[in-house]
C-alpha cells in the first residue's frame, strides 16, 4: 500500500520503476479523499499492477462537506479494489469524534455492500474501531499496524489482517514488534511517502525488502517465505493474483 498521488512524492514513475526491479508486483494506491481530485502521476506502463482504493480518510473529513464525501466514496466504490483507509484517529487536532464515528460507520457499510475489502487506520483507537467492525461484517487489514499482539487474534475473528510497515524495523517500537512475532497471517506496505524504514531515506514500494527482512529476522524465518506468506494474503483479501510472471 502506498499514496502515490502524494504531492510530497516528486518522480512516482521512478518510484515504480524501483519498486518492480525490487520485485514488487502490486501497489495498491490508497485515497484520501476522492472530492479532492489529485492528479494522478505520469507513470509508464510496467510489471508492478497499481490498483486504486477509495475512501474518506479519517483526517480529511470536512464538517461542511461529510455528506459530499462519503457519497463520492460510495459512487467510486465499484471501481476501487478497496475501501481505505478509513478508520479512528484519537490524537489532537483530529476531527471532531462524533464525525470520525459517522465517516467510519457509514464506509464500513459501504465496504459491506459494494463486498470491498478495507484498509483501516488506527491510532490510538483500538476499542472504538473493534466495536464498529463488530457491527458489520468486512475483512481487510489494518495498515502500519502497531497494536498489541493481544489485539491480533480479534481482528482475525473478525476477519482482519495486520499489515506491517517500516515502523516494525526501529528496535523501539517493541509492541508493534512483539505482535510481528506472533503474527502467523500479515501483508507487507511502505505506506509511501511516510514511515521509512530504519536506515532507508525515503519511504518508498521497493523498501519493502528491508521491511520483509525485519519481519523474517523476528520470526526466525526466511525472507523468501515471509514475502510468498504477504502475497498470499494479499490475493486473499484483495482478490490480487500471485501467479509468477
Amino acid at each position: 500500500m502506498a499514496h502515490l498521488d502524494d504531492p510530497r512524492i516528486v518522480d512516482a514513475n521512478a518510484m515504480v520503476k524501483r519498486a518492480g526491479a525490487a520485485g514488487v508486483r502490486d501497489i495498491i494506491n490508497a485515497g484520501v479523499d476522492p472530492t479532492l481530485k489529485r492528479p494522478w502521476p505520469s507513470i509508464a506502463p510496467s510489471s508492478v499492477r497499481i490498483p486504486r482504493a477509495v475512501v474518506l480518510h479519517p483526517l480529511f473529513i470536512d464538517q461542511a462537506r461529510l455528506g459530499e464525501q462519503l457519497a463520492a466514496v460510495e459512487k467510486s466504490a465499484e471501481a476501487a479494489i478497496a475501501i481505505g483507509e478509513i478508520g479512528l484517529d484519537s490524537r489532537d487536532g483530529a476531527p471532531r469524534w462524533e464525525l470520525q464515528l459517522q465517516a467510519c460507520r457509514a464506509q464500513l457499510g459501504i465496504a459491506r455492500e459494494s463486498k470491498r475489502a478495507v484498509i483501516l487506520h488506527c491510532v490510538r483507537a483500538w476499542e472504538p474501531l473493534l466495536g464498529l467492525l463488530n457491527e458489520t461484517s468486512v475483512h481487510g487489514i489494518v495498515h502500519g499496524f502497531g497494536g498489541s499482539a493481544q489485539i491480533l487474534p480479534r481482528l482475525e475473528q473478525l476477519g482482519i489482517l495486520p499489515s506491517f510497515g517500516g515502523a516494525v524495523s526501529y528496535p523501539t517500537r517493541r509492541r508493534a514488534r512483539e505482535a510481528v512475532r506472533l503474527a502467523t497471517r500479515f501483508c507487507l506496505e511502505s505506506d509511501a511517502p511516510d514511515h521509512a524504514p530504519h536506515g532507508v531515506p525515503v519511504s518508498e514500494p521497493a523498501a519493502i525488502v528491508t521491511t520483509a527482512q525485519t519481519v523474517a529476522e523476528l520470526q526466525g524465518r526466511s525472507i523468501r517465505d515471509v514475502l510468498a506468506d504477504s502475497a498470499a494474503c494479499a490475493e486473499a483479501l484483495f482478490g490480487l493474483s500471485v501467479a509468477p510472471r
